[in-house]
Parts: structure tokens; C-alpha cells; sequence
């Protein structure tokens, strides 16, 4: 079986599903400094980039402020709207699994279709980059609106198969950077390991 995106069709993400602004509040009046019964865990940009998601220094917005829509879904992408940086405008995670209430503040946002798994893999390539650069380029505000987002072109494959293909090769290759990674930071401890016993005399060579 031939697979080509060459002759995919291009359409705007806003076409699969939809940008959604994260949760507004007052600092002073809505932030609590622990989960309760009425809070949601709010994520900002520091929390999520690349794989994971990291809610060791997150904190908790009163329930009040958060709508039904912008609860965080599994599956869901996470997107980095506004920061005083650049670099950090646009970096993204797709949501693998989630407990409920959670949900990202004002500076983020959630991008949802039924095509996620496909679509990860748009904000991860090189097309995404240049796209976001474009929209950047010349201003001073970091900033990115719904309409941006949901305005970005992207490539999909013509038919339900060979987007699932696209999406089975994609996560295969993930995968194997994973495990490369992993094993990376193994050899990289014991490095570390070894080291520390040489320099103290532990181990002799």
C-alpha cells in the first residue's frame, strides 16, 4: 500500500474542531492554595510542553470560573497562547490521560477534534513551525488568538485509512524516541555513577 501526503487535502484545523480559549480569573480573589471539592487544578504553559504534563507547580481556581467546555479532556491539545517569550508562544501537548478537573489558564488553550491523534502530529512538524512564525513575524505582542489556531492550514489524508496509517506510523516512530530517550538517560546515570565512584576513589580503574 502507497501512502503519499502529496495529494492530501489542505484544510484549516477549524475545519476538524476548535480552538478554546482557557479559563480567565482574578489572582487575588480566585486562586486557592489547595484542591477542594469546588476548585479545578489550572495549568499554565510551565506545566506541559513536549510529552508530559507536569502539575508539581500548579495551583487551583475556584470552580465558579470554570465553564463545562473548558474542562481538560483526554486527548485534548494543549497549546501555549501568550508568554513574554517567543519561544515558548505555541509549544504544545496532547493530553494521553487525565483526572477530571483540570483545566488551562488564559495565557493557554485547548484544541479539540475527534482527530487529535492525527493532528498531534501537525503541531509537531515542520509546516506548524513556519506557520506560527509567519503569524509572529514583525510584532511585538506574543500572542495568539482562536482564530489563529483554528486558522492554521493542514494537510489531511482523503480518507478515514490512510489518516489511520498516517497516525500508526507517526505514533510507532514516537514510540521508538521514546525508548531511545529513555535508554539515553540511563546510560547518561550511570555515566554520572561511575564518575562520582572514580573521583572518590570508590572504583580504581
Amino acid at each position: 500500500y502507497t501512502l503519499s501526503l502529496h495529494d492530501a487535502l489542505p484544510i484549516s484545523l477549524g475545519e476538524l474542531g476548535r480552538c478554546i480559549r482557557g479559563v480567565s480569573y482574578n489572582p487575588l480573589e480566585d486562586i486557592l492554595p489547595n484542591r477542594t471539592a469546588d476548585s479545578y487544578c489550572l495549568l499554565r504553559a510551565n506545566n506541559f510542553g513536549g510529552s508530559e504534563i507536569d502539575i508539581t507547580d500548579s495551583v487551583f481556581v475556584k470552580k465558579t470560573c470554570v465553564s463545562s467546555v473548558q474542562e481538560i479532556l483526554p486527548c485534548d491539545i494543549l497549546i501555549s497562547m501568550s508568554s513574554g517569550s517567543k519561544k515558548a508562544i505555541g509549544k504544545t501537548t496532547i493530553v494521553r490521560s487525565i483526572s477530571s478537573k483540570h483545566c488551562v489558564g488564559a495565557f493557554c488553550a485547548i484544541f479539540r477534534s475527534s482527530r487529535n491523534a492525527f493532528v498531534k502530529h501537525f503541531f509537531d512538524s515542520d509546516s506548524y513551525q513556519k506557520q506560527l512564525s509567519i503569524l509572529l513575524e514583525g510584532t511585538n505582542i506574543n500572542n495568539l488568538t482562536q482564530e489563529d489556531i483554528e486558522g492554521l492550514k493542514i494537510k489531511v489524508p482523503r480518507d478515514d485509512r490512510e489518516l489511520q496509517i498516517v497516525v500508526n506510523i507517526l505514533s510507532a516512530a514516537d514510540k521508538e524516541i521514546d525508548l531511545l530517550e529513555q535508554e539515553l538517560a540511563q546510560q547518561q546515570q550511570k555515566k554520572k555513577s561511575l564518575m562520582q565512584m572514580l573521583l572518590t576513589g570508590i572504583a580504581r580503574v
